[in-house]
């Protein structure tokens, strides 16, 4: 705390998870099939399916530096206050029970997990506060990634293409929150989440199937959203 309104702070943390439990993506496993033999099998109708039940992938690694930076101070419109606070990873990796070999998922979709971990992720808020509301302002920051391989046609020859090291640009929203307090026990918020409606950015590293060409982790998938509440103490 250098100054009475001014609170920084820097955190080093490291994760290791032994016997983790997941399931092995499915493109890694049709990726390799000859290593992945166990996951397949013949269904009642004597057709080939993929089977992919939860097993013991070995361990996941994951370390990083929390940032945090807090000012307070008053005003004659109220108290003034600035938060920020922001993660940058150092390490995000898995190793394979079979193998014992790690294979990252840091600034890049990992097949063999099916996940990305961005690199830098983001949030600063400036507020003011008076005895009866709260306003705020915020802004969140997700760092690049190279996205997934994905097979595309080109439309110029016309054949299937492998499309590698794709960069996902990255995604910035920003949110405005109001807070009232009509008395002791009651109070009032509204939110607007993602004002400037930004659409998420294309991107084949996807969290769900029922979703295609956007990461729900890392984006915004619903664009600009309005949420309102109320709160009532007895």
């Amino acid at each position: 705390m250098p100054h009475t309104n001014l609170r920084v702070s820097m955190d080093y943390w490291r994760v290791k998870i032994h016997d983790a439990i997941e399931t092995v993506s499915d493109a890694a496993v049709l990726q390799n099939p000859n290593a992945h033999q166990g996951n397949f099998i013949l269904n009642s109708s004597n057709n080939l399916a993929m089977y992919l039940p939860l097993t013991n992938i070995g361990e996941i690694v994951k370390s990083g530096i929390d940032l945090e930076a807090q000012w307070r101070t008053p005003s004659d419109w109220g108290r003034l206050g600035f938060h920020a606070q922001g993660t940058y990873m150092l390490n995000s990796k898995h190793s394979q029970a079979t193998t014992s070999a790690y294979s990252s998922d840091l600034g890049r979709f990992n097949v063999d997990t099916g996940t990305v971990i961005p690199r830098f992720k983001s949030r600063m808020t400036a507020s003011i506060t008076q005895s009866e509301w709260t306003g705020s302002l915020s802004v969140n920051y997700v760092a690049s990634y190279t996205d997934a391989d994905i097979n595309a046609t080109n439309l110029e020859t016309l054949k299937i293409e492998t499309v590698s090291g794709r960069k996902v640009p990255s995604f910035t929203t920003w949110d405005a929150t109001a807070h009232y307090a009509m008395t002791r026990q009651m109070d009032f918020r509204i939110a607007v989440l993602n004002i400037m409606n930004q659409e998420a950015p294309l991107s084949f590293a996807q969290t769900s199937k029922q979703i295609f060409g956007a990461n729900t982790v890392n984006s915004n998938l619903w664009g600009r959203t309005i949420q309102i509440g109320m709160t009532v103490r007895f």
